[in-house]
């Protein structure tokens, strides 16, 4: 797109922050540490990039890097959140 808004940035961020924690906290106790919130942020970025892919059939809406990006984030701090208050 010609602009990008704070509010999509931070929407695109804050939606993926619950999957990065569920998936951390469903992938215990066998994959602990550093892999499971590896693997929590791979399976967000993955998410991400084939909404992104999917959005090029739709005319109305235009797939973007920043969103994927943000998304990742997202999904990275979010598994962080879920690693670090998980029992």
């Amino acid at each position: 797109p010609r602009y990008y808004t704070a509010f999509d940035v931070v929407a695109n961020f804050v939606a993926y922050l619950p999957l990065g924690a569920l998936a951390v906290l469903a992938l215990r106790p066998a994959p602990a540490g550093a892999l499971g919130v590896a693997i929590a942020t791979v399976a967000g970025v993955t998410l991400s990039i084939g909404l992104e892919a999917l959005q090029t059939y739709l005319p109305d809406r235009i797939p973007s890097n920043l969103d994927v990006l943000a998304n990742g984030a997202g999904a990275l701090v979010g598994a962080l959140a879920g690693h670090a208050l998980a029992p």
